[in-house]
């Protein structure tokens, strides 16, 4: 999933938010990977845009990439927020009122009275602690954990009915939200006069980050917006990233492509299910199950991607099995290799799958949970102790865009996650 179709997807369906506190403030000098260096105090971390706002002491104010920090200012800044946020706000002290000056010949104004006197404030609630689950510790969730539970309702992936209603009521309400959601709108405008996805000819992909954007602008607006038209625009594009014309295949031989269609096309149908009717909502499960479902679990077990997954045009004729179950065989997961990016999209996006499909196409989501469970659990274990994926912090922001859909869609859909948040490093 590519960082930038990533930012605007979650910027869509969820609120960003920026965090500070009031704290003493602490200068001190921060230097950058490139070895510049500056004095100013941390004022706050926006942690959906991955930055820090620092102040230097002439009072002027600078964000910052996290990514530049060095080490030592990434491990300090962590820290510092830690602190500011543990804080108690600053108390508003009410200031007395002015005096008149006298006006001559006036009478004399009354003294005035003294100031009442000061009633303690009360401490602010203590935070709810959170018990952090030790990797070594965790139990994975198996395939029926995943499973159990969910409410057989629409809307449940990432969000429900009642959340939905709770960020059209937010939007209502809050100016600057309501100024977010007329952007949106003017995007979903544009969205309007685009024909539509279609397979990208070439082995390029680049497909699925697309769909993703695409549904999660369309369903925001329809649920906080409510005009029908955004509705009909994220039906059209839902069919056809299922129609065997626009997309013959998902390009089986990208793993990382087939997970993020098989999470738009989730989305989608799980988004905009009233208005499907039974004949479309079967021919979805049924493109999802071959193109999508049934290549990923090939790609985790190492097997040949089946046939089915494959949209061969005229003339074309299916590789040999030989040669497709060669290039698989280093995919696959043994048990003792650890699960990489690739591995955590194909697993993740089969536990949303099945997630979406387990009152619809039960014997489908079973499949697709106990494939999917057998990988998602070893590789959470991966960010511990320090939060850090091993393949680096690209890698490791995608992964974790994969695991935040699930956890969200597990609580939304059921109502909690498993405690996979509370998982050491996640």
């Amino acid at each position: 999933m590519k960082t930038a179709s990533r930012f605007l997807t979650l910027a869509t369906i969820g609120l960003l938010s920026t965090a500070s506190a009031q704290l003493a403030e602490e200068y001190r000098q921060w230097t950058n990977t490139a070895g510049k260096q500056i004095e100013a105090t941390l004022v706050a971390v926006d942690a959906a845009a991955k930055t820090l706002k620092i102040k230097m002491k002439d009072g002027r104010e600078f964000d910052v990439p996290i990514a530049s920090l060095s080490p030592e200012d990434f491990e300090y800044a962590k820290t510092r927020y830690a602190a500011m946020q543990a804080a108690p706000a600053a108390p508003v002290t009410a200031m007395p009122a002015a005096t008149p000056p006298a006006t001559p010949g006036a009478p004399a104004a009354p003294a005035p009275k003294a100031p009442a006197a000061k009633v303690a404030s009360k401490p602010a609630p203590p935070r709810p602690a959170i018990a952090i689950i030790p990797a070594s510790k965790f139990k994975a969730p198996g395939a029926n954990d995943y499973l159990g539970g969910i409410q057989k309702v629409r809307p449940r992936l990432i969000h429900n009915a009642a959340s939905w209603g709770y960020l059209k009521g937010m939007i209502a309400t809050d100016p600057v939200l309501a100024k977010m959601l007329e952007a949106m709108k003017a995007s979903g405008e544009d969205l309007l006069q685009d024909p539509g996805l279609t397979r990208i000819n070439g082995d390029t992909g680049g497909e699925g980050p697309k769909a993703i954007y695409r549904m999660g602008l369309l369903a925001a607006l329809h649920y906080c917006e409510g005009d029908l038209k955004w509705q009909d625009k994220g039906m059209q594009e839902l069919i056809a990233l299922t129609d065997k014309v626009s997309f013959r295949d998902w390009h089986p031989e990208l793993i990382d492509n087939v997970a993020d269609l098989v999470v738009a096309t989730c989305l989608g149908y799980d988004w905009f299910y009233s208005a499907l009717n039974a004949q479309q909502k079967t021919e979805i499960r049924t493109y999802l199950a071959q193109k999508g479902i049934d290549a990923l679990i090939a790609h985790l077990e190492g097997e040949p991607i089946p046939d089915t997954a494959k949209g061969l045009s005229g003339g074309q004729s299916a590789p040999a099995k030989a040669k497709a179950n060669t290039k698989n065989a280093a995919n696959k997961d043994d048990g003792k290799r650890p699960p990489d990016s690739k591995h955590m999209a194909a697993a993740s996006a089969l536990l949303i799958a099945a997630i979406c499909m387990v009152d619809d196409d039960p014997a489908i989501a079973k499949k697709a949970a106990d494939a999917g469970a057998k990988v998602f659990g070893k590789g959470l274990e991966r960010f511990a102790p320090a939060g850090v994926w091993p393949e680096g912090l690209q890698a490791g922001e995608e992964v974790m865009d994969y695991i935040a859909m699930l956890c969200q869609s597990r609580k939304a859909a059921a109502g909690n996650d498993l405690g996979i948040s509370l998982v050491e490093g996640i």
